[in-house]
């Protein structure tokens, strides 16, 4: 990333008939960030483990979390995206759990930062609906899509988000298959931005 580095001197100047002219120099250093967008993943725990046919498993784990949390260092405000696939394994992604067919859902949450770890903000089955599901497609978060659904505080959200508070925790919900592939599936998703 680009940086450009401003310095500016003040000048301050005394007049008085008394006393000689002063000149005071007072620098300042301003670092301005060069891209608009500039995000950065902060690396997490994103396993959810051994799980069985016709479970639902939340990003809850006591060791773990999963979750991926990301921030835009960046100058402009944001609306983050997501999107998922399938990209170790033959599972595929879907509306409804099947045979080989599982649904992962995310929710943007606050995030404390790079050790964000939530005791008490665990994520219900309730918080997350159907326009929350993630697919090869990516959704843009709003007010109601990619946030838990009765959430109004804005910081809490993935949309309009300010750089100064821009840590945000991506948190799952996954419904698995209701039979087929035991094996280890790969589930790749991949978090956007877009400037406001």
């Amino acid at each position: 990333m680009k940086k450009i580095l401003i310095v500016l001197f003040v000048l301050g100047l005394g007049f008085s008939a008394f006393a000689q002219n002063l000149t005071l120099d007072y620098p300042i250093t301003v670092r301005v960030a060069s891209d608009p967008i500039d995000l950065q993943g902060i690396t997490d725990t994103v396993s959810f483990g051994t799980l069985s046919f016709g479970q639902t498993a939340l990003s809850n784990l006591p060791q773990g979390q999963p979750r991926s949390t990301v921030n835009n260092a960046g100058y402009a405000t944001i609306d983050y995206t997501a999107r998922a696939e399938i990209t170790s394994g033959s599972w595929t992604l879907g509306s409804n759990p099947g045979a080989n067919t599982a649904v992962l859902y995310g929710i943007f949450t606050a995030a404390l930062g790079a050790s964000d770890d939530p005791p008490g903000r665990d994520v219900l089955l309730g918080d997350f609906g159907t326009e929350d599901r993630l697919g090869g497609t990516a959704i843009r978060a709003s007010n109601t899509v990619l946030t838990r659904n009765d959430e109004t505080n804005p910081e809490n959200r993935g949309n309009n988000v300010y750089t100064t508070m821009s840590f945000r925790s991506l948190r799952y919900r996954l419904d698995t298959p209701t039979s087929g592939d035991t094996s280890e599936q790969t589930i790749t998703v991949t978090i956007g931005a877009i400037a406001l």
